[in-house]
């Protein structure tokens, strides 16, 4: 496994406001890492946009099937007693991944992006979670137990 689970800084205390607009065609997005060459944690979460992600040595998976997820059953839960708020997501879900060209997976970022015709220099990323899988041809599910992020 590649680390752990983390918030980037540019997100920190704005996830919830990223995860909870109600524009036109603004979405939340699961992108893949490729695990050889991932940057150590605290590097990888001082990134600003996907493509400083993407230009720091971080490669983006590239198996047979592969595509970014748009997210479905985003939620936003704030738990007044306990003094929190939890941002969930469905399962995230790449069907027969890889086969032909596999990748071994080293994380998932959850992005926040802003309009369907967004650049990688406009998608902000939000959280990265570890994964530890290895393409070949089955379906790949993930799912964040604990959500995708926990603000205290």
């Amino acid at each position: 496994m590649s680390g752990s689970d983390g918030v980037f800084t540019v997100a920190k205390g704005r996830v919830g406001h990223y995860a909870g607009l109600p524009a036109a065609d603004d979405v939340l997005v699961g992108v893949l890492l490729q695990a050889d060459g991932l940057e150590d944690d605290s590097v990888l979460a001082d990134h600003d946009t996907l493509a400083s992600v993407l230009s720091g040595g971080n490669a983006e998976c590239d198996f047979t099937g592969y595509v970014r997820q748009v997210l479905a059953g985003v939620a936003w839960v704030v738990d007044d007693d306990a003094g929190t708020a939890d941002g969930s997501v469905d399962v995230i879900v790449w069907p027969s991944a890889g086969g032909a060209h596999n990748n071994a997976v080293g994380k998932l970022l959850i992005c926040y992006r802003p309009a369907a015709a967004s650049t990688d220099e406009e998608i902000v990323p939000l959280t990265f979670h570890s994964v530890d899988v290895e393409t070949n041809g089955s379906t790949v599910r993930v799912r964040l137990p604990s959500g995708f992020v926990r603000v205290a």
